[in-house]
């Protein structure tokens, strides 16, 4: 149904032009596709974005043709349904069955959730890996087994998709000190400074390989674009 209603909103609000900041996510997606040398040189349009929604973009131009918003939405649409199914899940750890069951016709049917699925803006993503993200973290630190964090397939995947997520919106970088606060309540003081220093560890790994692409395209440390 959720579907089906996003699908509606995409055919009656679509429109072929973009505008704001959308152009510039279009740019560094056609950027990516067509310059050479977008990962040295800096002088192109959107370049002050984060990378992961223009990658993106580029990935999506490329399988179903260079500005192909049509296809952009439609990957949207299965983006913001799925991160209805994470919104369930995570409120049914907290709230129950009965009680998700409205949180999911509230999310459903929330306006920002439906709008972006017909935009060229990151939103959409954004609002799935959050979700995601924290559903995984939550199972992780609620998890019964006693196996090495390492271990646990929850721990990598809040890692990834956290990571995912700092690289479509930098802002999400002012959560990470808090994570401590998490780790330590739920895992003890141990094990939670463990696991908050090796969360700390890999999602630093994981930026690592696009701040050396700053460093070489902006000449400087850049944290993210």
């Amino acid at each position: 149904m959720f579907f089906i209603i996003r699908i509606i909103y995409v055919i009656v609000y679509y429109s072929n032009e973009i505008s704001g900041d959308a152009v510039m996510y279009d740019g560094y997606a056609l950027s990516i596709l067509e310059k050479s040398d977008w990962l040295i040189n800096p002088a192109f349009l959107g370049n002050s974005r984060e990378p992961g929604y223009p990658l993106f973009l580029a990935l999506v131009y490329l399988l179903f043709g260079k500005g192909n918003f049509n296809a952009v939405y439609i990957i949207q649409i299965f983006i913001s349904v799925f991160t209805l199914y994470y919104i369930y899940r995570l409120s049914t750890a907290f709230f129950g069955d009965k009680k998700s069951i409205l949180t999911l016709i509230w999310a459903g049917l929330y306006i920002n959730y439906l709008r972006f699925t017909g935009l060229v803006l990151r939103e959409t993503m954004v609002f799935f890996l959050i979700i995601s993200a924290f559903y995984y973290l939550w199972e992780f630190i609620n998890s019964k087994k006693e196996s090495h964090l390492l271990k646990s397939k929850y721990f990598w995947l809040f890692i990834f998709l956290f990571t995912v997520l700092i690289h479509i919106d930098a802002r999400y970088l002012f959560f990470i000190p808090f994570f401590l606060i998490l780790f330590i309540f739920y895992l003890g003081f141990n094990a939670g400074l463990m696991g908050y220093l090796w969360s700390l560890l890999f999602i630093v790994v994981l930026l690592v390989p696009w701040s050396i692409r700053n460093y070489i395209a902006y000449d400087g440390i850049v944290l993210i674009n």
